[in-house]
């Protein structure tokens, strides 16, 4: 029979040579990044002038345009530099952990290499390694996530108490970063739940009594967090509007005209089936707005509704009910747009400008721009077939439910992150679409050892 038990490790070259050149290419990004700011970094980081420095920018109250994650982060720097070092670094220590935290879960050689390969290949893609360098969430989003991951799977396998207090402390100001990072924490709480209902069900001594108390605090931190930030999210989207272009158009006003000029007048069937089923009315400067401009221009487009009562009143009585009213009358068309932008969100995006170490055809690879919904699908599935048909369920059950448990809340979480928002998707689901290709990751590595563990076990003269 195989056991459960893991073999020790003995040290490693190649293990030395992977993590020297993930190293050195890390290095190559901090020396030769460039740092990109938006119009949206002057409410995560203060500019040091009066024209965009408007009020507080870290507050545990909602007392600020962001949460306090990222805000509170940036202001131990003095500039823009400085924080990108910080978050490069912080980055390159995640994945690094991330690579080696799946690495110890697997048995074979082979497997663990290959694993860790892909793991930090991963971590030296543009579409990761560039947002250490731009002056947003993303990059803490992305970084703490992976951490929180690692230290997860490290307290999985040893149970011991340092992981499990340090994951709980990196996934609490990881649910700070955005407001809705913590759907995609969800299922830690849930593995911290299980993990002490298995351990009172099976009467463990004082030993296992201690981890299951320690995992029921965790639970408990991680519930009062998560009720922290659903308290100060909504003062903090209408603190927000004042960080905005236009601060005289309130949070759900903005929300109402990026939806109207980016999901509705950008597409002539939604537009006609808004026109006739909604009832929404006409406006000639609009149309002439939309067919003029390229842009966005979400002011100039607000104006131009403006200056059509009938449209502006039609807007001002929809401004709560819209998209749920477009989901409940046109349920396929909403489907099918909602579908679509989850496969923007799913491209990845690479905003400022890094060296490209990964080969051009790989990072497309990882990264596709065409049909990237049904190709990612395919992904998942595959590997969670290789897995299973290589015993994973048996022989790796905890990496492969991990796996699973990750790709479906990312999935989850994109498509949520598009139906209640509107912009920069591609943006917005950057950390669920890295989540994806880790998920795939853990699914092959689990089943590449366990097809090994296999091999090995039904070879002549050995132990079965």
């Amino acid at each position: 029979m195989i056991t459960s038990t893991t073999p020790a490790r003995r040290f490693d070259w190649a293990v030395v040579v992977l993590f020297g050149l993930f190293l050195a290419g890390r290095v190559a990004i901090v020396l030769q990044g460039k740092v990109f700011t938006s119009f949206d970094t002057f409410s995560y980081a203060y500019r040091n002038d009066p024209a965009w420095d408007r009020g507080a920018l870290v507050s545990f109250t909602g007392q600020a345009p962001r949460p306090w994650g990222v805000p509170l982060f940036f202001a131990m720097f003095s500039d823009d530099g400085s924080r990108a070092v910080g978050q490069w670094a912080l980055g390159t220590l995640a994945w690094a952990l991330l690579a080696l935290s799946v690495a110890m879960f697997l048995r074979h050689r082979s497997a663990r290499i290959a694993a860790m390969a892909a793991i930090v290949l991963l971590g030296l893609t543009r579409s990761v390694a560039s947002w250490d360098f731009a002056i947003l969430s993303e990059s803490l989003s992305i970084s703490l996530g992976v951490a929180t991951l690692a230290l997860f799977l490290w307290w999985l396998r040893t149970r011991a108490l340092w992981p499990l207090v340090t994951m709980v402390v990196v996934a609490v100001w990881w649910m700070f970063t955005r407001l809705d990072m913590f759907v995609l924490a969800a299922p830690l709480g849930v593995a911290l739940v299980w993990f002490v209902w298995r351990q009172r069900a099976s009467g463990q001594p004082s030993s296992g009594r201690w981890r299951a108390a320690g995992a029921a605090a965790g639970v408990l931190v991680l519930l009062l967090a998560a009720g922290w930030s659903y308290a100060i999210g909504p003062k903090s989207v209408q603190t927000q509007v004042r960080w905005t272009a236009d601060p005289t158009l309130s949070h759900e006003r903005g929300l109402m005209m990026y939806r109207l000029r980016l999901s509705v007048f950008s597409d002539p069937q939604v537009l006609a089936a808004f026109q006739s089923e909604l009832g929404m009315p006409g406006c000639a400067a609009v149309d002439q707005m939309v067919r003029t401009r390229q842009d966005w221009a979400i002011e100039e487009f607000a104006r131009a509704v403006d200056t059509c009562p009938e449209l502006r009143t039609w807007t001002d009585a929809h401004l709560t009910d819209l998209w749920s009213r477009y989901a409940t009358t046109m349920p396929a068309l909403f489907a099918r747009q909602v579908m679509g932008s989850t496969g923007d969100s799913l491209t990845g995006a690479a905003y400022a400008d890094v060296p490209a170490l990964v080969p051009v055809p790989v990072e497309k690879m990882l990264f596709s721009k065409r049909f990237p919904l049904p190709i990612t699908i395919a992904m998942l599935g595959l590997s969670l077939f290789l897995a299973l048909f290589a015993g994973s369920r048996r022989l790796q059950p905890q990496l492969m439910m991990t796996g699973i448990a990750m790709a479906a809340t990312a999935l989850a979480s994109v498509v949520l992150t598009v139906i209640v928002s509107s912009g920069e998707v591609w943006r917005f689901g950057i950390q669920e679409t890295i989540a994806v290709r880790i998920a795939i990751i853990i699914l092959l590595a689990s089943a590449l050892d366990s097809w090994l563990t296999s091999r090995h076990s039904a070879a002549p003269g050995k132990p079965s």
